[in-house]
Formats: C-alpha cells, structure tokens, sequence
C-alpha cells in the first residue's frame, strides 16, 4: 500500500511542477513580447520603426476623412539613403497608384499620399492588427495593418 502511495504522491509532484513550469514559462513569453513592442519605438530610435515598415509584404492602409473613404496598398522602399512609400489605392479604384518620399523620426513616420498630403502615422504597440496610426493635414485618419 505503502508503494501505491508513493507513486501518486510523486505523479501529483510532477503534475504540479509542470503547471508551475507551463504557467512560468506562458508570462515570460508574454513579458518578452510587450517589452519587444515597447522596444520597437523607444525615443531616438528610428531605424527600428524603419526595419518594421520596410516589411517585403507591405501594409493595407485604411482611411477617412472628409470627401470619402477607402484602402490602399503601401509599400516602404529604401532608395539610397531615401524611403519612398509606393502607394496603390484599391477601394475607390480611381488614381490608382503613385510613389512619395517618407520621413521618419525617432516616432513618427511622415509622407503625403496619391491625393491627401501631411500623413503623420506613429506605432501602437497597443494595438497588434493596426500597428500604425495617424492623421493627415487634409483631414483624413489613417490606420495601417500587415498585409
């Protein structure tokens, strides 16, 4: 009897160990990744909201404002020592693409559209779908997410 006690004893040991190692383990990864979001637009640090943007599969970008609203597809590229946004407007299909420099400082990300100029977008490490957000000078909001 002795024996039989002994082995659940010990399975209810290691069951308990597991839990404490799986729920451990399950806060460190999520500390990790809210310190890497923060880590992505910490004050003077540019080149991470570039290396974020410059992403080979580029960003749908959603806008409103006044006189309508659509979807765009945006692409940042490097040119030399420039960024240059490629912007194709899918949703309305009407001046369908054109290509404007980009400024980014340590947190904002400046560039003028197809047809909207003053696009200021910033990161949300809050948000994981629209990771960037922002208002243009003509009036318009601009989300961007993965595409």
């Amino acid at each position: 009897m002795k024996r039989g006690y002994v082995n659940k004893l010990s399975a209810i040991i290691v069951g308990v160990i597991l839990a404490i190692f799986c729920v451990l383990s399950f806060s460190s990864v999520q500390t990790i990744s809210a310190a890497y979001a923060q880590g992505q637009t910490a004050t003077g640090e540019p080149d991470k909201i570039k290396v974020m943007l410059l992403r080979p599969g580029g960003w749908i970008a959603d806008w409103r404002g006044p006189g309508g609203s659509g979807d765009s597809v945006i692409l940042f590229e490097t040119r030399g020592e420039k960024v240059v946004t490629k912007i194709t407007i899918i949703d309305p299909p009407r001046n369908p693409s054109c290509e404007r420099d980009a400024i980014i400082s340590s947190d904002v990300v400046t560039f003028d559209g197809c047809r909207d100029h003053g696009i200021k977008i910033q990161f949300d490490p809050n948000d994981p779908v629209w990771q960037f957000k922002g208002k243009s000078a003509g009036g318009f909001e601009y989300k961007l997410k993965a595409k």
